[in-house]
């Protein structure tokens, strides 16, 4: 919803205002928790950080070529839609996702929980758990007026559809709100059980 794309043109981006992307960093970068920065181009993290992200991306070592070789791509699709930056204020960011995975941490430990996350941050943001790289706890964070269901209006607006003709397909918790609004919801397999 952040982004709407119609006939590959960008119809409407909607991104975190510079105050609340400052007020959200300084209070991750506070606690030393590592997340990216979600914009239409890249996927962005502080520089220095690199390492510490690739370090979501290993299996014990008896793990199966099966499941070395989906940690392998994992792994590569991350790299290739990243950049690092230094000056991540400057950024239109869609959205924050942050990362619970105690390996990434030099400590062993996650400074951050998604609950405290949500505890300080839900009243004013969408927070929600993250809904990519399973195994990996975190969540990610935008502003409260940036939905798929507001993407979807505009969507339906651009092509006359009538409500009854509109289908979702969601597998996550950043879906609920696109789901709710559809005429036809549907969770995929994959899909939380909350």
């Amino acid at each position: 919803g952040g982004c709407v794309i119609i006939d590959h043109k960008v119809v409407s981006h909607d991104y975190l205002t510079y105050d609340h992307l400052k007020e959200l960093i300084d209070y991750l970068d506070s606690y030393g928790l590592y997340y990216t920065l979600e914009c239409n181009d890249y996927l962005y993290i502080r520089k220095g950080t690199l390492d510490h992200h690739k370090r979501r991306f290993v299996v014990d070592d008896n793990a199966s070529a099966e499941e070395k070789a989906k940690c392998a791509k994992r792994r590569h699709n991350f790299l290739v839609q990243l950049k690092e930056t230094d000056d991540p204020l400057s950024l239109h960011v869609n959205k924050i996702h942050w990362f619970e995975n105690d390996a990434m941490y030099d400590s062993g430990k996650t400074p951050l929980s998604f609950e405290d996350i949500n505890a300080k941050f839900g009243d004013r943001f969408n927070v929600n758990p993250l809904s990519f790289m399973p195994g990996n706890g975190g969540g990610e964070i935008n502003e409260k007026a940036i939905t798929k269901a507001k993407g979807m209006d505009l969507i339906i607006k651009h092509y006359h559809i009538e409500a009854d003709d509109v289908y979702a397909i969601g597998d996550g918790f950043n879906d609920l709100q696109m789901l709710d609004h559809a005429a036809h919801a549907i969770a995929m397999g994959n899909a939380p059980k909350a």
